[in-house]
Formats: C-alpha cells, structure tokens, sequence
C-alpha cells in the first residue's frame, strides 16, 4: 500500500512547477540558451514575415424586432486569405438605423460579435465563447451605447467569429468594420 501511495505520489509531482521565491536546481535543465533564443528571432526577423493590418468591412445587416440571429465566419472568408493567426479588433460602427414598434427613442436592438474556439470535452466536440471583440445595444435615438468595451482578441485556424444581432426590444440595420493584423506575406490565396 505504501507503494502504491509513494508512486501516486511521484506522479503527481513529476509535472511542472510553478515557484515563487529563490529557487537552486542541480542537473540538467532543458531550456534553449540565449544564444539559442536570439539565433530563432534573427531568423524570424530574416525570413521576411512582418505583421501587417488590414481594414474589412461587413456587409449591411437587417435585424428584425423580436427574432435573434447567429452568424458564423471563419477568418479566410473574411481576408479571403489562410491565415493561422491573426488578432481581430473593431474599428468602427460605419452606418445603422435602429426602431422599434411602440416608437420609444430608447429602445433599439443590440449586437454581439466575438471568438469561439473549438473544444473536445470528454469526448464531445463543440464550440464554446472565447473572447468578446464588442457588444453593443443600438437604440433609436443614434445615440449607441456600448455594453462592453471594444476588445482585440487573438484567433487561429481552429477558431471562428460569431455575430448575433436581434433581442427583443427592435429591429433595424447596420454594418461595421474590423482590422485583422497577421503575417499576409507568406499566405495561401483561396479561391
């Protein structure tokens, strides 16, 4: 039993550690040297990939009072590019008209744009909310009010964008744009 118990043990604490304070090793530690660090960011620099940001716009969107919508994109839709990363921001709220049906100035309709990221729990697949890029409640009187502030969130190949627009207080429509920075310099065009 002692055995078994020291082995559980050992396992346990055959993983990474995390120490706060001073810390005195012996053996060998596996890490790259400077040397080693510096040679791999001389050749990044060397291969010619710089990040570069582009500005996309969206299409207009029309919402209907009292119906929600889910829109997905993958980021090659949208740059018409593969990427395998790229950090995503939004820029502006370009154009939008908001109402609603008892002619109430503050009410309106509200948008929600961010990250999923794909998951495998317990053998499930699915998608779940990864980063909040802007939620925001556009209201009759052009006056928009931002429920969160505007965020930059980081994507890769296995994530997608998520766009819902409607609730329950009115309809109207609306476009925005987003600025993608990535390395477009060394991309495969899709067609």
């Amino acid at each position: 039993m002692k055995k078994i118990l020291l082995i559980s043990l050992s396992l346990l604490f055959a993983g990474e550690m995390e120490v706060d304070g001073d810390l005195n090793v012996s053996g060998n530690i596996q890490s790259p040297t400077i040397e080693g660090l510096q040679a791999q960011i001389a050749a990044l620099q060397s291969s010619g990939g710089s990040l570069e940001t582009r500005i996309y716009q969206f299409p207009t969107y029309t919402v209907i009072p009292y119906q929600s919508e889910d829109l997905y994109f993958n980021l090659n839709e949208i740059t018409g590019v593969e990427l395998e990363f790229a950090w995503v921001k939004f820029i502006s709220l370009n154009d939008y008209t908001a109402y609603n049906n008892q002619g109430d100035y503050y009410f309106g309709f509200e948008f929600h744009f961010g990250t999923e990221k794909r998951m495998v729990y317990s053998g499930n697949d699915f998608w779940a909310n990864d980063c909040s890029i802007i939620s925001a409640d556009l209201k009759a009187n052009n006056v928009p009010y931002v429920l969160s502030s505007a965020s930059e969130c980081f994507m890769y190949e296995h994530s997608r964008l998520h766009l819902n627009h409607g609730g329950n207080h009115g309809g109207g429509t609306y476009n925005f744009s987003i600025a993608v920075t990535a390395d477009f310099s060394n991309v495969r065009i899709n067609k």
